[in-house]
């Protein structure tokens, strides 16, 4: 529904001098608030909110169908990744600048995360977090310096950790078998790992010189379950029995009966 309080291009009240109007980033109430953080000296506390210095924001997440086109499994979810634009006037984010006060701080690898709260004192939800992969100084079409900042999310960490593996597991459930990848000293991921049970088990299994991902891919898809990287940055593996946390509440009138 339109906010009654909002006047678009269009409307007849939409008039220069009109003082109620609204545009841009103030076009709808109560609007939405971003929050983008960075842990800059690697204490595990993020150093303050980004917002004001926001220009443009895209992220990407999850995976874009649900199989593969050629029907052989499951479609793979994707790395998750952020670029964000940031007015740099000060250039406090430029890693060259020495006067800077984050120097010599500002560099990839660091911990990030991007929220944004629903309204002036509303709910905040989890976007993507993760570590920073590139920051690049620059100056947009009218000369202003801005500093381009990309991230991307803990499935990018598994995707380059490799796993020699020269151990036959036998007789492991796939709880363990999970765990044993998450746990290993190539993966050892960094983030928190919630696996839910799982009562199959594994006759043999073994690692062949891969990546964690693709090791965790082919477990999970061995048992069809799901797994992910959460907007927190969780590593999340749900068993295939696993219900929705949706819940809905049907009476009488939904209900038809076809005799």
């Amino acid at each position: 529904m339109a906010n009654p309080l909002v006047k678009y291009y269009g409307d007849s009240a939409y008039k220069y001098g009109n003082t109620i109007r609204y545009y841009g980033s103030q076009s709808l109430l109560p609007g939405l608030s971003w929050i983008f953080e960075v842990d800059w000296n690697n204490d595990g506390v993020y150093d303050g909110n980004l917002t004001g210095k926001i220009l443009s924001i895209h992220t990407q997440r999850g995976r874009q169908f649900m199989m593969k086109a050629d029907g052989s499994g499951f479609e793979p979810m994707m790395v998750g990744t952020m670029t964000v634009v940031l007015d740099n006037t000060d250039q406090k984010y430029n890693p060259y600048n020495t006067s800077s006060p984050l120097y010599p701080n500002v560099l990839p690898g660091r911990l990030f995360r991007l929220r944004v709260r629903n309204g002036p004192g509303g709910t905040v939800y989890n976007v993507i977090a993760g570590n920073l992969s590139d920051i690049r100084p620059s100056r947009d079409s009218d000369g202003k310096r801005i500093v381009t900042i990309t991230g991307v999310d803990g499935m990018d960490y598994l995707q380059r950790s490799i796993i020699p593996g020269n151990q036959i597991y036998p007789n492991e459930g796939f709880n363990d078998a999970l765990q044993a990848v998450m746990g290993t000293s190539q993966a050892n991921y960094p983030g928190s790992t919630f696996i839910d049970t799982m009562a199959d088990t594994i006759l043999h299994w073994w690692i062949q010189h891969a990546t964690a991902a693709s090791v965790l891919a082919q477990l999970c898809e061995a048992d069809l379950a799901t797994w992910f990287i959460r907007a927190n940055g969780d590593a999340m593996f749900y068993a295939r029995g696993r219900a929705p946390g949706l819940t809905e509440t049907i009476d009488g009138t939904m209900i038809q009966v076809a005799l």
